[in-house]
């Protein structure tokens, strides 16, 4: 009777654990279907054009993570033009594997809090304005570097 209580009490401990790491986790990779998400908001044709979704190794996605400090390096390409974002890690992020152009790489969604975006861990947070809360950039991790940078505006 002891062994089984002491079992229950490590698995209830280990649940608690995992429970804890994963909202203490700030990135996830989102499923392949939001692919369509995504190329509804890149024109359907021509160089930007998502054209499929591909599942990245978890190798790859340890590099994009070791790589998030390089996002420091980029400038807005949307307005106000110049901004950065210092310290991306600090962001919850959302990636997404797709196929752009041809070309595999992962869009990186970031979000500075999800308080009411429950739906992080499963969906794109698409959120207009917000300012430097809200950011996206393109990785390619064939050169394993951050291109493309947008910072959302301010109404």
């Amino acid at each position: 009777m002891r062994t089984r209580k002491l079992v229950v009490a490590g698995l209830l401990i280990f649940l608690i654990a995992v429970a804890q790491g994963e909202q203490d986790q700030r990135s996830v990779l989102l499923p392949e279907s939001e692919a369509n998400r995504l190329a509804s908001m890149y024109p359907k044709k021509g160089p930007q054009g998502i054209d499929g979704s591909w599942q990245p190794s978890r190798s790859q996605i340890e590099t994009l993570e070791a790589s998030l400090p390089h996002i420091s390096d980029l400038r807005n390409g949307g307005a106000p033009n110049g901004q950065k974002i210092e310290h991306p890690e600090r962001y919850y992020r959302l990636y997404l594997a797709v196929v752009r152009a041809g070309q595999k790489v992962i869009h990186v969604n970031a979000l500075c809090q999800v308080g009411e975006i429950s739906y992080w861990r499963n969906q794109l947070a698409i959120v207009m304005d917000g300012g430097s809360c809200f950011w996206n950039a393109w990785y390619d991790p064939a050169t394993e570097k951050f291109s493309e940078l947008y910072i959302n505006g301010r109404a």
